[in-house]
């Protein structure tokens, strides 16, 4: 889980990738200034289509405290809404230990659980559904995964809905 400009969302780490990228419909809702970039070559994601840039974002990127100033080029009817790509993993100065199961940053100074994109091992969920009143409060039963049992955790709402579906 990670930060854009205060808001918790879920992003995919990918050494497959040459530049990290975030879809259009994600910047404008992050309220992300789009600049015009002078890339010339287009993106080939993985189905070998092409994909033209409309731009990129300037942002910080908040990983469990951890600030890295970023560039993300912005791509229309991206999925994943965000990629990190090596440029951002060799910035952050990454190391992805697969036999672990842990990213490290920095040197190790954050140490990140690699998980499986949208997870539902790492999703607190509701136990019914529930109709809340705008502006208001109410205490909820929710199921946690069992990983989290006795233990302080930090829940926050992911701001694209669709990566739950």
């Amino acid at each position: 889980m990670l930060k854009i400009n205060g808001k918790a969302m879920q992003g995919l780490c990918d050494s497959g990738s040459t530049r990290s990228v975030i879809s259009a419909d994600l910047a404008k809702r992050l309220q992300l200034k789009v600049t015009k970039s002078q890339l010339i070559n287009p993106f080939i994601p993985a189905n070998g289509h092409p994909m033209c840039h409309l731009g990129q974002v300037s942002i910080n990127v908040n990983i469990q405290g951890l600030i890295v100033p970023s560039t993300l080029y912005v791509i229309n009817d991206l999925h994943p809404k965000l990629i990190l790509g090596n440029d951002w993993l060799k910035s952050s100065r990454a190391v992805i230990d697969y036999r672990t199961g842990v990213l490290s940053l920095i040197d190790d100074l954050i140490l990140c659980p690699l998980e499986s994109f949208n997870s539902m091992q790492n999703c607190v969920t509701l136990r019914q559904t529930v109709c809340l009143q705008p502006y208001s409060e109410s205490i909820l039963p929710v199921q946690v995964p069992h990983k989290y049992s006795n233990r302080s955790v930090l829940i926050e709402p992911l701001i694209d809905q669709s990566a739950l579906q």
